[in-house]
């Protein structure tokens, strides 16, 4: 017990210290900007704003989402669970992002299946888990690289049935270390994947408690320099057991 209230305050205090570092930085270019108009005295044009513009709408969404994943990780997260085709809904995401793939000069293809996969999901949360994941993917693939989606339809696992979804890039990939802590808030593999690249940090971590409030859950496997899978599993029929004890399914192994 006291080593459990020890790791708890531990975790608190690094959340506390993490969340200070994210917003300091947004705080003292705005501060900054704001004192160097104040000091010139003179008119500020519009398009002089857009930097600050740019930093409020950082930590709009920093605070955003740290306060969907304090509901996510207190079992609070309001899901509107209703049938969704996840084989026509995954086709739009990656219509909506495949200008950008393109614009990096990446191949980007679904592999699907050509009948309906129905689940019974909140298509909003899901749509931002494979949003997550697909720009994530988009971000850490150099030219040239190859993402593909893959859609499975009743994979067994774990004696129950699953749609399983693979995000699959040719990416610079994931030393084996870092794994264990992918989905960890601020988890920083290296200066690769800092704040500056986009983002505030917490995607992976959103994603994989949205997963796992659907009673689902995620995979990833990564080689250097060679790409990173992640594998999105969620729950198809009636495995209202998994839906109402999230904490029995493992995040990833």
């Amino acid at each position: 017990m006291t080593f459990r209230l020890r790791e708890a305050e531990e975790v608190r205090r690094r959340l506390v210290a993490d969340v200070a570092h994210e917003l300091r930085t947004p705080l003292s270019i705005m501060q900054l900007k704001l004192e160097n108009y104040q000091q010139a005295g003179q008119h500020v044009p519009p398009e002089m704003l857009l930097r600050i513009h740019d930093e409020v709408i950082r930590m709009s969404m920093l605070v955003d989402d740290l306060h969907v994943l304090s509901l996510a990780e207190a079992g609070r997260l309001s899901l509107d669970r209703k049938p969704l085709d996840l084989t026509v809904h995954l086709a739009r995401i990656v219509d909506d992002l495949k200008f950008e793939a393109e614009e990096n000069g990446l191949e980007f293809q679904l592999s699907t299946i050509s009948r309906p996969l129905t689940v019974m999901v909140d298509a909003r949360r899901i749509t931002q888990v494979f949003f997550n994941l697909l720009t994530n993917a988009i971000r850490y693939t150099p030219h040239g690289g190859k993402i593909t989606v893959e859609i499975e339809d009743r994979v067994i696992d774990r004696d129950a049935f699953y749609a399983r979804v693979s995000v699959i890039d040719t990416g610079i990939g994931i030393p084996s270390e870092h794994l264990l802590h992918l989905f960890d808030r601020f988890y920083r593999v290296d200066e690769a994947r800092s704040r500056h690249t986009g983002g505030t940090g917490l995607g992976l971590s959103i994603a994989h408690l949205f997963v796992r409030a659907h009673g689902g859950f995620i995979r990833v496997a990564s080689q250097t320099d060679k790409g990173t899978v992640f594998t999105v599993y969620l729950p198809i029929g009636n495995d209202q057991e998994k839906v109402d004890n999230p904490d029995r399914i493992m995040s990833f192994q």
